[in-house]
């Protein structure tokens, strides 16, 4: 089976890509790899034969939040040393990318500023249908408030937003690991800025406002936490505050669509990373923790965020209800519906300018 061409998406970048499954069978690459590498069926198959070993484990087993070299054959050298770069998609599919280091560098800036570019009009093109967005809903307001419902509107956003979906994640994701690598940058700075506001748009349509349809599966509590932590982490950074994780001894096993949990989870973390911004003087931390009763699993977020107003908390799962100047009002209120068909719920408590406490409760099928 020969290599697929991956069009578009990855024309312009100036090194190998690969998009591959779970057994490392290629499914697509850029036009770069052709040039690079012989034909081959599986990404180990170009791997040198004392790296297939540990490549096989790196891709496989390691969050994509680390590099490792490689040996590889291309079609000039037997043996070729490689930085390899992976971020996954979703549990089948995994992007592979190969930094040859014994080239210049500079085609990895110029892609860079052709990709930021790229961006640029993709916002833009994010915003116009952001504004056909805002009327439907807007249009839509007193009818969805009176029936307490949001799937309409949620499919709506996603009808729209079907058509602008584009591999953001994946290639913020990899210039996020590559940039630190990079040598001696010097004046070469790289922003992100209209990448972060497709990104943050896309998060909102894309998963807050879809209907919601459950792949329900057993989930270990840590797995999902775990994940959920790690990339709640790397986010507060550009808060500049903290996030703690504290795991619990026992692990029960959730069913659960992880997904959609997670969405939750991370939901409630923005939520309160936002609740900084109106502070003065104060770091900001979250705590993240659990407590097993029980029938069920607590899932905890504090933190010391400015609070919630009296007046707020009454109407905070009634969707449009929000003192934000950005976001829809729907967060909380999608998130309230996720919970519910999973038999939990969710809870808020919070005193203005001494923090919120966020809890969810969710069923739990055995205990380890």
């Amino acid at each position: 089976m020969e290599m697929q061409l991956m069009s578009n998406k990855y024309e312009k970048v100036p090194f190998s890509y690969f998009m591959v499954n779970r057994r490392l069978n290629i499914l697509a690459v850029s036009k770069r790899t052709h040039n690079e590498f012989d034909e081959a069926f599986n990404f180990i198959d170009i791997v040198g034969i004392g790296s297939k070993k540990k490549a096989a484990s790196f891709i496989l087993d390691t969050p994509s939040i680390s590099r490792i070299e490689l040996n590889m054959k291309t079609k000039s050298k037997p043996l070729c040393l490689f930085d390899i770069y992976i971020q996954y998609e979703n549990k089948d599919t995994i992007h592979i990318f190969c930094v040859n280091k014994e080239e210049s560098l500079e085609p990895v800036y110029q892609a860079m500023k052709n990709l930021e570019l790229d961006l640029m009009k993709a916002n833009q093109s994010l915003l116009e249908k952001n504004a056909q967005l805002e009327k439907s809903l807007k249009e839509m307001k007193e009818l969805a408030v009176q029936n307490h419902h949001v799937r309409s509107f949620k499919e709506i956003a996603a009808s729209i937003s079907s058509d602008i979906s584009s591999p953001l994640t994946s290639i913020k994701g990899f210039f996020n690991q590559v940039k630190p690598h990079l040598i001696d940058p010097g004046e070469k700075t790289l922003s992100f800025e209209a990448l972060n506001r497709a990104n943050n748009e896309l998060y909102e349509y894309l998963f807050d406002e879809r209907p919601p349809i459950m792949a329900k599966r057993k989930v270990l509590l840590s797995q999902l936490l775990d994940e959920t932590a790690m990339i709640a982490k790397r986010e507060a950074l550009n808060f500049g505050c903290e996030v703690h994780y504290q795991a619990n001894l026992k692990n029960p096993v959730l069913f659960v669509d992880n997904r959609k949990i997670t969405q939750v989870l991370l939901n409630i973390v923005r939520n309160a990373m936002e609740s900084f911004m109106g502070t003065v003087g104060c770091k900001g931390k979250i705590e993240i923790f659990t407590t097993l009763k029980r029938e069920s699993i607590e899932i905890i977020v504090d933190d010391n965020g400015c609070g919630i107003e009296e007046e707020i908390m009454e109407k905070l799962f009634i969707p449009f209800s929000t003192n934000k100047t950005s976001g829809k009002g729907l967060g909380l209120a999608v998130s309230m519906e996720i919970l519910k068909n999973h038999e939990g719920k969710i809870e808020v408590t919070s005193k203005s300018r001494l923090g919120t406490r966020v809890k969810l409760v969710l069923p739990y099928v055995e205990l380890y």
